[in-house]
């Protein structure tokens, strides 16, 4: 479990006003619309608990697709820089 292990640090991140691009791959996307049970899904075929407890913790958070990657890396790399703050980058692996 070494994405929910990272959360710690980028809260610590967050408290700090220390900007951080905190990138997490994911499984692909076919088996997250089959919920699937793998990694990443604590058994339960969730994909998204981590990014929920993320967002407490970033400014901004995204999942890159081919469609939305250039605007979303820009926007999230813009918010890092105004903010002060960790964001949170989701890959998934396809």
């Amino acid at each position: 479990m070494g994405e929910l292990s990272a959360l710690c640090g980028i809260a610590g991140a967050y408290g700090e006003y220390t900007v951080i691009v905190h990138i997490v791959g994911i499984p692909n996307l076919q088996v997250q619309e089959r919920h699937g049970i793998v990694h990443h899904a604590l058994g339960n075929g969730e994909f998204d608990l981590f990014m929920k407890m993320a967002k407490l913790i970033v400014c901004a958070k995204t999942v890159l697709t081919p469609e939305n990657c250039i605007n979303e890396v820009k926007r999230l790399i813009t918010a890092a820089m105004v903010y002060r703050r960790p964001v949170y980058i989701a890959i998934p692996k396809d």
